[in-house]
């Protein structure tokens, strides 16, 4: 699979998450339960990964032109999942009324340690 048939399947997806975030934000009432949560959170989980993802492997093709590509896009593909990951964490603990900055700074240093583990591992 080449770069443009990659970024091509990456926006079609990404169109359909985005699509089925705003299905779940007019159809479903969040009164009915965990499951409506869970479709909330997964389907903007899932639809920022691919927003960011397709943003960061953009960005980095146009700054990295000599580099190998697709390095490139598995790294923006892991840092698009660990902001989504955390925007959602961020939101889940306002829902519940627990978000302080602490929290959100352990969340921060937990995942960047996180992706220094990933960066020092793939280098070797």
């Amino acid at each position: 699979m080449n770069l443009k048939q990659f970024l091509t399947i990456m926006i079609l997806g990404t169109i359909l998450c985005w699509a089925m975030f705003v299905l779940v934000i007019f159809n479903i009432n969040p009164a009915n339960g965990a499951i409506a949560l869970l479709l909330f959170y997964s389907s903007l989980f899932l639809s920022l990964i691919g927003t960011l993802a397709i943003l960061g492997s953009v960005i980095r093709i146009f700054l990295f032109k000599k580099e190998i590509i697709f390095r490139e896009v598995k790294s923006s593909l892991r840092q698009a999942l660990l902001f989504s990951f955390l925007f959602v964490v961020i939101l889940m603990l306002q829902s519940k009324r627990i978000l302080a900055w602490w929290n959100v700074l352990f969340l921060v240093v937990a995942l960047a340690a996180f992706e220094g583990l990933m960066v020092s591992l793939g280098k070797k």
